[in-house]
């Protein structure tokens, strides 16, 4: 009997997971056409957004000493609003999210990248003034 209340609350648990994983398909995984075209017209514009300078600062920052932390955290702060501000934040951080990818490819690059972020102070925020004269890419693209 014992074993019969187990397999029973197994297979509900089971069945409980695979509701909730078929539930949260991506409406890109369900071929929703809409968001399938939004999808891809983000994936386009996150390949034209030049992350070369960001890249550069993120290199820069793997053996930069405590005291430059603060001067990197402001320099890679401003770069990534300005490439939110340009190019609209999602493309920008699809862009953002596959530089870094392709900069730490090994766990020891990663975690010399997390060790890099340590030396950082906590952020207290950014200055717009880095965003004078751009004009933010329209909403319709930043999501």
């Amino acid at each position: 009997m014992r074993n019969n209340r187990r397999s029973a609350l197994l297979a509900s648990l089971f069945l409980a997971t695979a509701c909730v994983a078929v539930r949260e398909l991506s409406a890109h995984e369900r071929g929703d056409p809409v968001e399938v075209r939004h999808a891809r017209m983000l994936e386009r514009l996150a390949a034209g957004v030049p992350t070369d300078s960001l890249a550069r600062l993120y290199v820069v920052a793997l053996d930069a000493p405590a005291e430059r932390g603060a001067d990197l955290l402001d320099a890679v702060s401003c770069q990534r609003l300005r490439l939110d501000w340009a190019y609209g934040r999602g493309p920008a951080r699809i862009a953002i999210a596959r530089m870094t990818d392709s900069l730490f490819t090994t766990p020891a690059l990663r975690d010399r990248w997390e060790d890099a972020q340590r030396r950082w102070p906590i952020a207290g925020g950014v200055d717009f003034s880095c965003v004078r004269g751009l004009v933010p890419a329209a909403d319709s693209l930043s999501e």
